[in-house]
């Protein structure tokens, strides 16, 4: 502070003087813009995604050190026959496999969510805060959407597979699914959707808007990406997603909030398990 005429204070130069002081605790509008463009917001996703996949293996291989070492199995099965189910004999090696895909889905869900939360702060302006929005939804609206999503979510598998003639794929040995099996729903029910929509309604949504403010794009090339992650179990399952994912994005933009996304996606892949266990008897 420097004297006036006067004897009134005048705000030195350091104290951004002329009304343009700034409050040091808000981020500087556009951070999360200058810190990573949108191209390279797109690009993260599949790293995050192979970082998790990574760990998820790496999950899957102590699983099955931990079968062999207590005899369960034999030495001679290798991992990728026992994940697939190929040679493998339902009753006897079925709940290990089961075990061995719910090990590879709780580490590949943990480790992106954590990877998201983690560079949420250099990403996106608001932090981990702004790019995970839990803002509490009426629960109409949740109810809606448990009608909603599993209708589109049916819709789409009927028309993309009835105008490709594929067949919807039965898992081997769902027979034997029973409460022994908890990690199979608990990664494909709870944690593949969570970390899902925290990385692409949370985490990419959040990220776009910022950049693009444009609703419609964001939901568009977000949608376009999760269908993308999803073309490893066939594209017509990938091509299936996309009515889905559009209603995914225009929910998560409309009410604010991740929880009906997550609620419906949990219950579309709860209903999608429970419909191949029935397919398999």
């Amino acid at each position: 502070m420097t004297m006036t005429g006067n004897g009134a204070e005048a705000p030195s130069a350091d104290s951004g003087g002329g009304g343009a002081g700034k409050d040091p605790e808000k981020p500087a509008a556009g951070r999360g813009r200058q810190g990573w463009p949108a191209p390279a917001l797109l690009l993260a996703v599949p790293i995050l995604y192979g970082i998790g996949a990574l760990c998820g293996m790496m999950a899957a291989w102590g699983t099955v050190a931990v079968l062999r070492a207590g005899g369960l199995i034999p030495q001679q099965m290798r991992l990728m026959d026992l994940l697939v189910g190929e040679g493998i004999e339902t009753g006897i090696h079925g709940p290990y496999h089961f075990a061995l895909v719910g090990a590879l889905f709780t580490a590949n869900a943990l480790a992106t969510m954590a990877l998201v939360m983690a560079i949420s702060r250099w990403t996106i302006a608001g932090g981990a805060a702004a790019a995970l929005p839990f803002a509490r939804v009426p629960a109409r609206r949740l109810a809606a959407l448990a009608i909603l999503l599993p209708v589109l979510h049916g819709a789409g598998f009927f028309v993309v597979y009835r105008l490709t003639g594929q067949q919807i794929p039965a898992e081997v040995g769902f027979d034997i699914l029973d409460w022994r099996m908890w990690a199979y729903p608990l990664g494909i029910v709870i944690l593949a959707p969570l970390s899902e929509e925290i990385v692409f309604r949370g985490w990419l949504f959040a990220g776009l808007m910022e950049r693009l403010r444009s609703p419609l794009w964001t939901i568009v090339l977000t949608t376009a990406f999760w269908a993308l992650v999803h073309t490893g179990q066939g594209f017509a399952k990938a091509a299936a997603l996309i009515p889905v994912g559009l209603a995914l994005g225009l929910i998560r933009h409309h009410s604010g909030s991740l929880w009906p996304s997550i609620a419906g996606h949990m219950l579309m892949n709860a209903l999608g398990l429970a419909y191949m266990a029935w397919l398999a008897g």
